[in-house]
This record gives C-alpha cells, sequence and structure tokens, in this order.
C-alpha cells in the first residue's frame, strides 16, 4: 500500500508542466510575407489586406478590392541547444490564409469606406500541441509549442475620415475541459479487469482586439505620406483541465481511490500594444519603425499545477505539489525595416531585438528562453495583369528570417543540479501570393 502511494507521488513529480507559455504565432514570424521580411516593422502600419485581421484590423478600412492571400512557411528549430546537444524542438510549418472583403461590394451607398476580413495560420501538423513532462527536465518554453497553434481572427475596418481607419475584431481559441475520466482496474476472483470512461467538453472563446491609424493627409509636403499606426490586443490562454479517478480493487489486498487534479496553462499569450510608423516615396520607398509591449507579467502556470487525493487508508489523504511563482516580466520589442521598389519587383528588409521574459532560472525546474535578434529580407513580384486563367493582378512574395539565441546559462543555488546552457538559432522560409479583384 505504502510502495503504491509512492509510486503515484513520483509519477505526479515526473509529469510536472509542459512547456506552458507560448504567444500567438503571429508573433513569432507573422502572416504577411512581406511583414515577416520587415522583422514585423510593417505590421501595424501597413500589413497585407488579406492578414489585417490580425495584424491591425483598422488596415481594413482602406480596402478598394477584395483581396486574397496564401502562404506556406516552414521555421527550422534543429540548430538550438542544451548544454551543447541537440534540444529536440520540433520544426514548424503551416499554412497561412487570408480574405478581406471591401462593403462596397454590397452596400454601395455606405457613407465611408470600410471592410471585413478574415485571417488564419494552420499548422500542418496539429490543431494545438499540448505536452507534459517533467519538471526538471530544461525545455525551450517559448519557442517548444509556440508555433503549433490554430490561429484565427474575424475583424471589421472603417474610414470614416480620410486621414483616420479604425478597426476592431475577434481572436478565437478553444480551451479542453474534461469534465471527468475514470479508470478502474484491480483484480476479482482471481481475474484481472481494466476499464476507462472519459467526459470531456471542448468550449471555445473569443479574445478582442482593435487598432487605428492615422495619415497625414493633412500634412504638408512630404509630411503627408507619414503614418502612424496602434494595434491592441487583450491577453488569452488555452487551458487544460481534467479530474482523473482511478479505483483501486485488489481483493485482500488494497481497495481505495486515487484522485489527480490537473490543471495545465499553455499557450498563454500576453496582453500586446503596438505602435508603429511608417513614411516613405510612393512607388520608390517605404520606411518603418515600430515597438511592442508585451504584458508577460501577468503570466503565472509555467509549471502546471497537481493535487492528488489518495483514500488508502493512509494519513494525509491529500497531495498537493507546488511550485515557485514563474514572475515573467513585461519586454518592449523595437522594430525596423524598409521596403524598395523597383518596378514591378521589390525588396524588403528590417531588425528586430527580442528580449526574454523569462527570468533567471535557479531552482529545479528550467524554462529556458533567450533575447534574440531577428534579421529578415524578402523579394516580391508584383504581376499586374495576372496569368493565363487567372486575369487579376498577383503579388509573388518570398521571406527569410534568421533568429539568433544570445547566448545564456541558468546557475542552479543547490550544488547537487548542474547549470544548463542554451543557445543556437532558427530560421523561417515563407513563400506566398496575394491578389485582388
Amino acid at each position: 500500500m505504502r510502495r503504491l502511494a509512492c509510486c503515484c507521488l513520483v509519477l505526479v513529480a515526473l509529469v510536472a508542466a509542459g512547456p506552458a507559455a507560448a504567444q500567438a504565432p503571429q508573433d513569432l514570424f507573422g502572416l504577411d510575407t512581406r511583414g515577416q521580411a520587415t522583422a514585423g516593422a510593417s505590421l501595424v502600419t501597413d500589413p497585407g489586406g488579406w492578414a489585417a485581421a490580425l495584424h491591425n484590423p483598422a488596415a481594413l478600412g482602406s480596402l478598394e478590392r477584395l483581396h486574397l492571400g496564401w502562404a506556406y512557411g516552414y521555421g527550422h528549430f534543429g540548430m538550438l541547444q542544451v548544454n551543447a546537444r541537440d534540444a529536440g524542438v520540433l520544426d514548424a510549418r503551416g499554412v497561412d490564409l487570408g480574405l478581406a472583403v471591401p462593403l462596397s461590394r454590397f452596400w454601395k451607398k455606405l457613407p465611408f469606406p470600410a471592410g471585413v476580413g478574415l485571417s488564419l495560420h494552420i499548422p500542418d501538423q496539429f490543431v494545438v500541441r499540448m505536452q507534459a513532462i517533467p519538471a526538471s527536465e530544461p525545455r525551450y518554453i517559448l519557442l517548444d509549442n509556440y508555433p503549433h497553434r490554430l490561429e484565427t481572427a474575424i475583424s471589421l475596418g472603417a474610414s470614416p475620415w480620410k486621414f483616420l481607419q479604425v478597426g476592431f475584431g475577434l481572436q478565437m481559441m478553444v480551451h479542453l475541459q474534461g469534465d471527468d475520466l475514470r479508470v478502474g482496474i484491480g483484480a476479482r476472483s482471481g481475474r484481472k479487469f481494466g476499464e476507462m470512461m472519459v467526459d470531456t467538453t471542448i468550449p471555445y472563446g473569443v479574445v478582442p482586439q482593435g487598432g487605428l491609424i492615422l495619415r497625414g493627409t493633412f500634412l504638408p509636403g512630404a509630411l503627408s505620406h507619414l503614418r502612424l499606426g496602434l494595434f491592441w490586443r487583450e491577453a488569452y490562454t488555452l487551458r487544460v483541465k481534467m479530474n482523473i479517478v482511478a479505483d483501486v480493487d485488489i481483493t485482500g489486498v488494497v481497495s481505495g481511490d486515487t484522485i489527480l487534479f490537473l490543471k495545465m496553462i499553455d499557450h498563454f499569450t500576453p496582453r500586446k500594444i503596438s505602435l508603429g510608423a511608417a513614411w516613405g516615396l510612393p512607388g520608390k520607398l517605404d520606411l518603418y519603425a515600430g515597438i511592442d509591449f508585451l504584458q508577460w507579467s501577468a503570466f503565472d502556470g509555467g509549471i502546471s499545477e497537481y493535487r492528488m487525493r489518495l483514500d488508502f487508508g493512509i494519513n494525509p489523504p491529500l497531495v498537493e505539489v507546488h511550485y515557485p511563482d514563474d514572475h515573467f516580466r513585461d519586454v518592449s520589442v523595437p522594430r525596423a525595416g524598409l521596403t524598395l521598389h523597383a518596378g514591378p519587383a521589390s525588396f524588403s528588409a528590417g531588425y528586430a531585438f527580442m528580449p526574454s521574459p523569462v527570468p533567471d532560472q535557479t531552482g529545479l525546474s528550467t524554462l529556458m528562453d533567450n533575447d534574440r535578434h531577428v534579421v529578415g529580407v524578402g523579394v516580391g513580384l508584383r504581376i499586374a495583369d495576372g496569368f493565363g486563367w487567372w486575369p487579376h493582378p498577383v503579388r509573388l512574395q518570398s521571406a527569410f528570417q534568421f533568429h539568433q539565441l544570445v547566448d545564456r546559462t541558468a546557475r542552479k543555488v543547490s550544488a547537487t543540479l548542474p547549470p544548463v546552457n542554451h543557445q543556437g538559432s532558427l530560421l523561417h522560409f515563407t513563400l506566398g501570393f496575394e491578389t485582388e479583384f
């Protein structure tokens, strides 16, 4: 009996949380291919119409034609290392889709331009990825589950004045709520038996977001090409909750219940406020700058919560596993980029610095994350007359991002725990197209 209780405790200690914190996929690379090439610097003030529903709904207010976009991205994470060994982080790949429609297509008498958009990121391996691994095992908490999640938003934008665009939208997600998982094991009359019953629900939730774009059309000279943007998104979390009841009945040996309550807080996305500015010479050059404010201090749940009740005549019957608070910190992400236009071709480049919100890891757990330098480049080609069976303007776009992690070592307060060094880099390639008609 005592051995069974000890085994249960060991199991709970080993299956502590998986990598719980993760931002939205569009925060890691971006959906808009040109925005990826500028390292995200253009996403607040000048997102592609088909990607505006996720990056800034206000951009939908300037739609004149229907926009349709598609992109496929592949992220290579194989160069991430832990103590000079492959970290084993899964590569990320998936499809980005988007549609933006001007409402004037349906209501000719609208007093001002307006549009509605739908944007999606669809991983081609998972709808959502969660995992439970030992608490003591080092893991890249923001890069492991980070890009493996369905991301979708629907937004509305309008331009009540020529100099102002406003927008509002909703991002949508699902949770996994396990009302009951009951397992029965044992032996009766010399025969072994086992049975399981699962009762789960998948509730959905929505998160508000909004933005605005201010155009300098009322300013003199070159300042008339200035654009200022603001984007805001609330925090949200995907959660997994499960009550597990195990009935053990071995006649003459042991009989009783084990109740395990599991709560995983996964794919946390912090509240985000982004400011952006853009200035350019039409058809020649666009310059972008921006900064993102991410409220990571609101996160709590890097290690999952486990509570177990043993009813085998053992005192105390309730066993809880507690881990220290995560103490993540708020971060600011500066970005800068440009796009050079040369006839039907365009060339983009950008840089961003992403500081880590994860504090120094000095205890048993090692939630790994590093400051990152991000460099993006890209090239686009516009085919004004379309091609063959599609006589509408088409833009082909490719982008490449290089993320260099700043070397970091977690030094433990206990001499029995070895230091953990994590470093490396990751690559991301995207190829896509967009069209309007």
